[in-house]
């Protein structure tokens, strides 16, 4: 099998090591996302101020924007949804 990664089995299989390196990578590129989404908006919200407010600091305008706001359209965007259905808005 030229070309084909030492990593990789005779049947096409990803080792262990791969799976939790791809799942290791996807998971940080997630939550490089999500944090993002939260500290991007039409009201000027530092980074500094958007991890403060997740963590239960900052002014109560950051906090209110952040947890009230922003965190649950982030979430939401990576909740699951039914296949077929679309969201407005």
């Amino acid at each position: 099998m030229a070309g084909v990664s030492p990593s990789v089995k005779a049947h096409g299989h990803l080792t262990l090591g791969h799976l939790v390196l791809t799942l290791g990578v996807l998971t940080a590129l997630a939550l490089a996302a999500l944090v993002f989404a939260v500290a991007i908006g039409s009201a000027d919200v530092s980074l500094k101020e958007s991890l403060a407010a997740l963590v239960g600091g900052g002014d109560a305008l950051s906090r209110t924007l952040i947890l009230e706001l922003r965190l649950p359209r982030a979430l939401a965007a990576f909740a699951p949804r039914k296949p077929g259905s679309a969201r407005s808005g």
